[in-house]
């Protein structure tokens, strides 16, 4: 059987990055890739006993749900990143917090990010990292990351694994191991990984690695 894919649009090349995606939030108000659970990795979280007063960047957040869930949590300062503006506004639309910054930029060629150098206690990307392929833009993402970190933040990232096809929404990705996470993050200490298979609303795996590490 034919696997079907995660967004209603494919990718044709004819759109900017940020008109591709608002046309898929546009489109697909239930993308096949949103969590209908709380994301496991809210442990991870929870056991680095962060402050809630912690400011925390969600990083490509798109409308996921782990925004409610850092709420519910008793975070106080997320910052909820995303390139496509129709995302943030659907995820504000629901989530009417006051402790929820949104922010429309592009990690890639950013115009706002920079302002919270050093500032960040924890970073989350789930998802994002594995659709830069190029090499100036996989050195940027790294390079920023750190730059946003504070001393001692901690950084969660999720990315597709080797064992999936190298194309979603017809783009291509960036396949990763946790030894290739590993070798572009020397300055970490790697407190955890792990390899997680999740099913997609219509029936697809996709299977992900994971990566907790602090900043040295």
């Amino acid at each position: 059987m034919q696997e079907k894919d995660s967004c209603c649009i494919t990718d044709d090349g004819s759109r900017e990055k940020k008109e591709y995606w608002d046309a898929n939030f546009e489109k697909n108000e239930t993308p096949n890739w949103i969590e209908t659970e709380a994301p496991w990795i809210m442990t991870w979280i929870n056991d680095i006993d962060l402050s809630k007063e912690a400011t925390i960047f969600c990083a490509g957040v798109g409308n996921a749900n782990i925004v409610e869930h850092l709420l519910q949590n008793g975070y106080k300062n997320i910052i909820a990143n995303d390139i496509s503006q129709v995302a943030l506004d659907t995820l504000s639309s629901r989530v009417n917090n006051n402790s929820v910054t949104y922010l429309q930029d592009d990690l890639i060629s950013p115009k706002k990010i920079q302002d919270y150098k050093g500032k960040i206690d924890l970073y989350i990307d789930r998802a994002t990292l594995h659709f830069f392929t190029k090499c100036a833009e996989k050195d940027h993402y790294f390079s920023q990351m750190q730059d946003l970190l504070k001393t001692g933040g901690h950084t969660v990232i999720g990315v597709f694994s080797k064992d999936n096809k190298p194309k979603c929404c017809g783009l291509d990705l960036q396949l990763w191991s946790i030894q290739s996470l590993h070798n572009r993050m020397p300055d970490y200490n790697h407190t955890n990984s792990t390899e997680f298979a999740y099913k997609e609303l219509n029936g697809n795996i996709r299977n992900y690695i994971y990566l907790l590490a602090q900043k040295q």
